[in-house]
């Protein structure tokens, strides 16, 4: 599984429900310097993208409404 993959699991689950936006800022903590040293350019950009979007949310410039439809719109369109 790549790194992008399981940040997209995460992300998955938070928008389902399975787990807390306290959970997905965790997950991306504890694998912040393997995203930035990973090769994987794909799990590097969803996390950059992913972080912008969790600053604006702290900074109150979006709700959580609009973090879910923009975290949706990240992921690939797959089967959920």
């Amino acid at each position: 599984m790549t790194l992008a993959s399981q940040l997209e699991l995460v992300i998955r689950s938070y928008l389902d429900g399975g787990t807390s936006l306290e959970h997905l800022q965790g997950w991306l903590d504890t694998h912040v310097q393997e995203t930035a040293d990973s090769p994987d350019l794909a799990a590097a950009e969803l996390s950059d993208r992913v972080w912008i979007l969790l600053g604006e949310l702290g900074d109150g410039e979006r709700t959580e409404d609009d973090l879910r439809t923009e975290l949706n719109r990240l992921l690939p369109v797959r089967a959920r």
